[in-house]
């Protein structure tokens, strides 16, 4: 962000979720961004999984 520099990281590695600043998901061929709970959630499973 400093840089003003944007990156797209597409992955099935879900260890990135905690370092985005928007996340989105791919479902049934339909793309949307997690927000709230949801993305709370996504990130809480993805930490889990590391420890």
């Amino acid at each position: 962000q400093e840089m003003g520099k944007t990156i797209f990281a597409i992955s099935h590695d879900d260890h990135y979720f905690i370092h985005a600043d928007r996340l989105l998901e791919m479902r049934n061929g339909q793309l949307s961004e997690l927000t709230g709970e949801e993305r709370d959630a996504a990130s809480r499973d993805a930490v889990a999984r590391t420890a």
